[in-house]
Formats: C-alpha cells, sequence, structure tokens
C-alpha cells in the first residue's frame, strides 16, 4: 500500500470526525452519531494497519480490526476496552429492534471514542498524514 491510500482512509476518518462534532454541537441523533464514531475508528484502524504493511479483510468489526492491529501496535491495548465497547454498538446501529440508542449511550460512546481517538493521535508510530488529526480538538467535554 502507498501513503496516499493511507491517506485517503485517514481523511475518509476526518470526516466522520467533524461529522461527530457537527452532530453533537447540533443535538444529533445519538445512533447516527455512534455510527459516526464506530466508522471514524474502524477507518483509523486500516490506516494504522495499511501503514503497518498489514491487508484487511472488509469489515466493520472493530474487535477484528483491533487485533490484527495489535501486534503492530501495542499501545493500542490501552484502550482495547474502548474499542471493544464502541463495537458493542454494532449490532444497535445495524438493525433497529426497538431498542433504540439514547443519551445515555451517547456518553458512554462519546467517552470511548474520545479515549481512542486522543491514544492514536499520541501514538509514536503513526502514518504522517495521521498527524494531522492532532489538529482536531478530541477533549472530553459535556455532550449538548
Amino acid at each position: 500500500m502507498d501513503n496516499r491510500q493511507i491517506a485517503d482512509w485517514v481523511e475518509a476518518a476526518r470526516h466522520d470526525l467533524d461529522t461527530v462534532e457537527l452532530l453533537l454541537a447540533n443535538n444529533g441523533h445519538p445512533d447516527v452519531i455512534i455510527n459516526h464514531m464506530h466508522q471514524a475508528v474502524e477507518k483509523l484502524l486500516k490506516a494504522l494497519l495499511l501503514h503497518g504493511k498489514q491487508s484487511f479483510r472488509k469489515t466493520h468489526a472493530l474487535d477484528s480490526l483491533l487485533f490484527d492491529a495489535l501486534p503492530l501496535y501495542p499501545a493500542l491495548d490501552l484502550v482495547k476496552a474502548s474499542i471493544l465497547n464502541l463495537d458493542g454498538y454494532s449490532a444497535k446501529l445495524r438493525y433497529p429492534r426497538g431498542d433504540f440508542l439514547t443519551g445515555k449511550d451517547l456518553e458512554k460512546a462519546d467517552s470511548y471514542y474520545r479515549q481512542i481517538c486522543s491514544q492514536i493521535i499520541l501514538m509514536s508510530d503513526i502514518p504522517d498524514s495521521m498527524r494531522m488529526l492532532k489538529s482536531i480538538s478530541i477533549k472530553a467535554g459535556k455532550l449538548p
């Protein structure tokens, strides 16, 4: 994989990161916001895998991507629980069954999401294109 493909995944993740912030600021629907959080983390993990010269299968499962990335990026172990917890929302995001995600779910997901993004940004062995994410304000705060 070349640097352009890695940068494309990072840029796609940035779109989700930006969308999360816009939706949070405008009281968006929790399920839509959590979906973009999940998508952003998925794309960042895929960029890390490509940077580590590792291919990945077509999946949206954060747990699978995490376990592929851990040998290359041991620092991800610090946010393993957060990644697995965020991935736990996956079924509710894809298959509405009347148990819609709530503001309380969003608060938990937001905490996981910010821990994950902060850890990835702090890692020293990330792709150069991912360093631009440092300009994104990843700080815990009150949700609207």
